[in-house]
């Protein structure tokens, strides 16, 4: 399964780029097609692609909801490619 694919520091590196480097539109951060946001106490992080959504969990928990394979797949790749170059 895809979701097992998932490295969590890697995706908490992204986050933050996102948060870094992104426009901040109403409650979130906008960069390199991801939207980041997280709640009110920032313990629960938010990383959006397209129909994608990380939830992101205090003790590196974590949930994936998406659309389709290829869309998840994508998103995965998306964080391999910016991590990797920032």
């Amino acid at each position: 399964m895809s979701e097992q694919r998932l490295d969590v520091k890697k995706a908490m590196r992204v986050f933050h780029l996102v948060q870094t480097h992104g426009e901040k539109k109403a409650q979130a951060y906008h960069w390199q097609q991801l939207e980041a946001s997280s709640d009110f106490d920032g313990y629960t992080l938010f990383l959006k692609f397209r129909s994608t959504t990380l939830t992101l969990f205090f003790h590196h928990k974590y949930h994936i909801d998406f659309s389709s394979r290829q869309e998840l797949d994508a998103f995965f790749e998306l964080l391999d490619t910016l991590d990797k170059q920032y």
